[in-house]
């Protein structure tokens, strides 16, 4: 219930990493989110493929529709779906994505073990902490964990990413 109602709250900016994204409800508000004409921007982060067969199978295939869905219902140029690569000796080589990871405009902070699919929602147990950032100084703070994490995907200092 967290989760849905930190995306419907979104105004400009939902940044999720995640390391699964399947679960339906959360397609579903994103879905919402992005029909709307003056919706946020969405950024996500997850690892772009899957490894082993039967993560491949369940994780991959529903995460690759749950993309697909959410591509279709952009009409307004406002999804971003990013995956993290790093430099080897054969070329790039993905950073496999283990963060579960919610920043909500510069109000909510989400950090802890639920990952974004039916089983960890709906029968494991997890722990996460959230913070609902209401004074200046804490909602400064909210932002700017979320653009240290953009920074270091992108592989420059925060400084550098805030100009």
């Amino acid at each position: 219930a967290l989760t849905h109602a930190m995306i419907e709250a979104a105004e400009r900016i939902p940044y999720i990493e995640a390391q699964y994204m399947t679960a339906q409800f959360v397609r579903e508000a994103l879905v919402r989110s992005l029909s709307r004409p003056s919706g946020p921007e969405v950024l996500v982060v997850m690892t772009h493929a899957s490894h082993g067969l039967l993560e491949r199978l369940v994780m991959g295939a529903n995460r690759d529709r749950l993309i697909r869905r959410l591509r279709r219902a952009d009409r307004h140029g406002r999804l971003g779906i990013y995956y993290p690569v790093v430099p080897s000796g054969a070329g790039l080589c993905q950073v496999v994505i283990h963060s579960k990871v919610m920043i909500v405009d510069d109000r909510f902070f989400r950090a802890g073990s639920s990952n974004l699919n039916n089983r960890s929602v709906g029968l494991d147990t997890e722990c996460d902490l959230v913070i609902d950032a209401h004074a200046p100084q804490a909602r400064r703070s909210v932002a700017r964990r979320r653009d240290d994490l953009i920074a270091e995907h992108l592989g420059v200092d925060a400084a550098t990413f805030a100009t």
